[in-house]
């Protein structure tokens, strides 16, 4: 059995208020429920945000500073460097991971027959009043060219990127540093180009068919949501058919839109 092999990182660049002091202290109650706790914790934050630890003294913590404003893409990079274990996801303070989450990893990892080197969910997603607006990534076990049900091809993802979702996923951490990691300039759609880019770099993403992270989506405040902001439609659809070419592209380059 290969357990305790996994480090769930949770990037803090910031906190406005009430409500996300809150959604945090959900997130880390989340792993406080956890039915396996073979998993160590590694909170990445900006050295001036205040935060209060809240998970359960049984867990392996550290917690590394930075001083200097992170994105999303760098805090995760980052960090990936201060693990040591083989596996890591990454929770942030709008996701909650179910109690099986763990356990339901462990699982897959040691009965799996193939060769997997990024675990997706299938994910619950909620909007600011935690109403249901859908699922990501249930479209794995119906559009796939592949004979292996539930893994991703390249040739599907391409017609239907956008709709995956790396909310949750569990990563080697070898073939995450090996495809190069998260891009800084793509900004909006990096997680989409990854997905493309691992793919292709000949590595096999596995949808586990079960639903266990609720993620709450746009969050006001939040990367995404901000991001949505900044950009206008035609900057936003120079970025998305940007993807289709960075992806080939092992390293992160200068880009226009």
């Amino acid at each position: 059995m290969t357990n305790n092999n996994l480090t769930i990182i949770i990037p803090v660049h910031e906190l406005n208020g009430e409500d996300d002091i809150e959604l945090l202290q959900n997130a880390q109650n989340s792993l406080n429920n956890q039915t396996n706790k073979d998993f160590k914790v590694l909170f990445y934050i900006n050295d001036k945000v205040k935060f209060k630890n809240e998970l359960d003294d049984s867990l392996e913590v550290n917690i590394v500073k930075s001083t200097e404003k992170f994105s999303y893409q760098t805090a995760v990079n980052n960090a990936v460097n201060e693990i040591d274990t083989d596996y890591f996801s990454v929770l942030e303070f709008d996701d909650i991971f179910h109690p099986t989450y763990v356990k339901n990893f462990y699982d897959h990892l040691n009965n799996q027959k193939d060769d997997v080197d990024l675990y997706l969910n299938i994910v619950f997603e909620v909007n600011n009043e935690n109403q249901m607006m859908g699922l990501r990534n249930e479209i794995a076990w119906v559009v796939n060219k592949m004979q292996k049900i539930g893994f991703l091809d390249i040739d599907s993802v391409r017609q239907i990127v956008g709709s995956f979702s790396l909310v949750g996923a569990i990563y080697s951490k070898e073939a995450f540093l090996e495809s190069g990691g998260f891009k800084f300039n793509i900004e909006i759609f990096f997680n989409q180009e990854f997905i493309l880019r691992f793919l292709n770099s000949g590595y096999d993403i596995y949808v586990m068919p079960k639903i266990l992270v609720n993620h709450m989506n746009f969050r006001k405040g939040s990367y995404f949501d901000l991001c949505d902001k900044q950009y206008d439609a035609d900057e936003k659809r120079g970025y998305f058919n940007l993807i289709h070419k960075e992806y080939l592209y092992k390293n992160d380059r200068e880009i226009t839109i």
